[in-house]
């Protein structure tokens, strides 16, 4: 009697992924959206870099819960660096109000962006979508992600010198001399006593020169 040998079971492939970015979902963007929002929360031009960038974010425990990530392959062309990128993101969001429970949970230099060819050049601080009674005051030694926010709109809407930030982007999220230097000269133009201190009326200047639709 004849024996017939099993065939062989068939080869299983598997994707090793990085340690760093376990538990990370790789999701391109809906390329044919007209409208929304996302918040990027880092990016790199190589994979080692963007590991060790998340691994960084995960320690302090700034990676929100939905964070996800893309390749150069699943950016629709909404980022200026379109080849060996890696971002980190969450959203799509339909508004920004949405979109900023995980920018102010993610690290301090994130950003809400647009998330369609038409928007995607356009910054939006949480700061336009907040009641400026209810933002923290603000004063050297204050650090988080409000801090960010207040210096990505004296320094990308407003146009203060904050290129401190360049040279060292530890200072993102620090309330330091520059940053306080800025806050007073608006505080000049608006008519405020020059404290330097962020308080309700100085949120209130920066939301009026800075979130101007």
């Amino acid at each position: 009697m004849q024996t017939v040998s099993a065939a062989p079971p068939p080869a299983v492939t598997t994707t090793s992924v990085p340690v760093g970015l376990a538990g990370l979902t790789e999701r391109s963007l809906d390329c044919s959206a007209g409208s929304g929002y996302l918040v990027q929360l880092a990016s790199e031009l190589d994979e080692s870099a963007f590991v060790r960038r998340v691994e960084e974010i995960r320690a302090a425990g700034t990676l929100p819960a939905d964070a996800t990530y893309l390749t150069a392959q699943g950016d629709c062309d909404l980022f200026t660096v379109r080849d060996n990128l890696w971002v980190l993101y969450s959203g799509p969001f339909t508004e920004v109000e949405q979109a900023c429970p995980d920018r102010l949970a993610g690290p301090v230099d994130g950003f809400v962006k647009g998330a369609t060819q038409a928007s995607k050049g356009t910054y939006v601080g949480c700061v336009c979508v907040t009641a400026a009674t209810a933002l923290p005051v603000l004063g050297t030694g204050s650090t988080g992600a409000w801090v960010g926010e207040m210096q990505r709109a004296l320094r990308v809407e407003l146009d203060y010198d904050l290129s401190d930030l360049d040279t060292d982007p530890a200072l993102w999220g620090v309330y330091g001399g520059r940053t306080q230097a800025a806050v007073g000269q608006v505080q000049e133009a608006a008519g405020l006593p020059v404290t330097g201190i962020v308080d309700a009326l100085t949120w209130q200047a920066v939301q009026f020169d800075a979130c101007q639709a």
